[in-house]
């Protein structure tokens, strides 16, 4: 039997991607199928991924080489791979797809995001960025409204699978109550202005303005200096900080810790994809409180798990924030609904067994 390729970008940096495929690694590790091939560098973190540096060229090299020789070697029925949302890093793919087909395999990827950013551009790019996501079987997207962005393009061999997340004892969270003495908020990703740092500590300071108890946790890396630089200054003249506390990164046991002392989750990015701070907010029966760009309003029912904020308005975050604050029966209400969500459509097996349904229906 030819086996399957399984192309994966892990940690570092610590991206909602790089998670999945660390999971997805695990899993299909054991299954004598698969071939599992992991790229990570530990030079990478989230102030560098992306850019034109020496050290991620070498990385690219070696990615085609490596996966190419192993193309090669194992000429494989299919190849599964993240697709990059820029142009530039998309190039990189080119290759290990040619030599998948020259071998008669399928290519499958996953988009990561609510689309990919050259699709949005004019000219070269786009025709020939538009070229190579055609030469793949089939995409994985992570939600309808994101199906619906790639089917305008043309791009028709979509599959819509949700994400999953393993929670330590996840069974045994129950529904959550508010405390009327103090509040913890909670805000887990990378700190720059792409991620809503700078409404974050906005909120925060409304909050305080209101005679709001609460504490503002803050987990993640700093994506640049001049954001860090921004945002310290702005919590010393406002006075914050005995209410906003930086943890850093946080995983495994620290991170589901962080979890549980948490009673509102913010999350009031500009750019997302089914973002998993929110399934795992979810997943402690925590109450939502987010943007609506990319796959979250197919992830999110605004009233139902939480809220969806359409405007990045910092007034309106506090608003919806203070609502569940004040109204206990709101705030159990979405607690168990968010319980329920989980078990329903974010377990990990789930995920697994999707994934795995999708990569061998793709070369039948």
């Amino acid at each position: 039997m030819r086996k399957k390729v399984l192309i994966l970008s892990v940690p570092p940096p610590f991206g909602g991607g790089e998670i999945r495929a660390k999971q997805l690694s695990n899993y299909f590790s054991e299954n004598p199928e698969f071939i599992i091939i992991e790229n990570s560098n530990k030079s990478k973190n989230k102030s560098n991924q992306g850019k034109v540096l020496l050290s991620n060229v070498f990385i690219n090299i070696r990615y085609i080489i490596r996966n190419v020789l192993t193309i090669i070697k194992t000429r494989p029925a299919a190849v599964y791979m993240s697709i990059p949302k820029n142009f530039i890093p998309l190039l990189k793919v080119l290759p290990v797809l040619l030599a998948t087909k020259l071998f008669g395999g399928k290519v499958i990827g996953e988009l990561a995001g609510r689309n990919f950013y050259f699709l949005e551009t004019k000219g070269l790019s786009y025709w020939l960025g538009l070229r190579i996501l055609k030469a793949f079987n089939s995409i994985r997207v992570l939600g309808e409204s994101v199906n619906d962005t790639l089917k305008s393009h043309g791009l028709m061999s979509n599959v819509v699978i949700d994400n999953g997340v393993d929670i330590l004892n996840q069974k045994h969270n129950a529904v959550k109550s508010i405390k009327n003495t103090s509040v913890t908020i909670g805000f887990v990703g990378a700190l720059h202005e792409n991620k809503g740092i700078y409404i974050l500590v906005e909120i925060a300071n409304l909050l305080k303005a209101s005679n709001v108890n609460f504490t503002l946790e803050i987990a993640g890396e700093w994506g640049n200096t001049e954001d860090k630089v921004n945002i310290q200054k702005y919590i010393e003249q406002n006075d914050q900080s005995e209410n906003i506390k930086f943890l850093g990164l946080i995983h495994n046991e620290e991170k589901w810790e962080f979890y549980k002392k948490i009673d509102v989750f913010v999350l009031p990015s500009y750019n997302e994809g089914q973002p998993l701070v929110l399934i795992e907010a979810m997943g402690f029966g925590i109450p939502i409180v987010c943007s609506g760009v990319g796959a979250i309003p197919d992830t999110v029912t605004s009233g139902y798990n939480g809220f969806i904020i359409e405007e990045y308005s910092a007034i309106k975050y506090v608003e919806k924030i203070e609502g569940l604050i004040r109204n206990q029966e709101l705030y159990n209400n979405i607690s168990s609904n968010n319980l329920k969500t989980f078990e329903d459509r974010f377990l990990v097996n789930d995920y697994f067994n999707n994934i795995h349904n999708w990569i061998n229906n793709s070369i039948k």
